[in-house]
């Protein structure tokens, strides 16, 4: 378990899904999905997050969802501007995956395209990884009431965070694959 966390306050209620990627891909570029190095980084980083799902759908307990992960950071959401602190309010999901080279600008991703061609089974997310972030989001949603399954409880970090400073989950994760559509609809639904 990671330290990164903070008590969920008592009343706090958990209605976000944020969603994440994470790789080791500057500094390893040949080994970016190494959990070890991976918990290493987060271990010593200012962030945490709930879960991490591996590539080969393998799911890593990071924080207890009793617990506030430091997974959002600063940020809004501009259908509910009252929302001022995501962190506490959230379950926050990492998944092993590399980006678009647009997503991995903001990075300092070099040689994108090399690395591509080189690797291009590790780019975007595999099969395994979207059935079990399913499976995931359905069990967490069961846990907690309050988040319904639609995209505006279930969100990117580019969303909350602004693509300015957060590219993930990217342009390459299909959000129909977890029952859900890119784009939220023009009306919240009533709650």
């Amino acid at each position: 378990m990671l330290k990164q966390s903070t008590s969920r306050p008592a009343d706090a209620v958990v209605d976000h899904i944020v969603l994440h990627f994470c790789s080791d891909v500057i500094q390893h570029p040949d080994h970016p999905y190494d959990i070890d190095r991976i918990t290493e980084i987060f271990s010593k980083a200012p962030a945490s997050a709930n879960y991490l799902i591996a590539r080969d759908g393998a799911v890593y307990r990071l924080v207890p969802e009793e617990r506030s992960a430091w997974h959002a950071g600063a940020g809004h959401l501009p259908w509910a501007p009252m929302i001022k602190q995501m962190n506490s309010r959230s379950i926050g999901i990492e998944m092993f995956a590399v980006g678009s080279a647009n997503d991995m600008k903001l990075f300092g991703m070099r040689d994108y395209d090399a690395w591509v061609k080189k690797h291009p089974q590790w780019v975007g997310f595999s099969d395994q990884q979207y059935a079990t972030l399913a499976k995931l989001i359905a069990e967490i949603e069961s846990r907690h009431p309050a988040i319904t399954h639609d995209r505006f409880h279930v969100i990117g970090h580019e969303e909350w965070a602004g693509r300015r400073r957060r590219t993930d989950p990217g342009e390459l994760f299909d959000w129909t694959k977890i029952g859900l559509t890119k784009e939220r609809p023009t009306t919240q639904p009533s709650e």
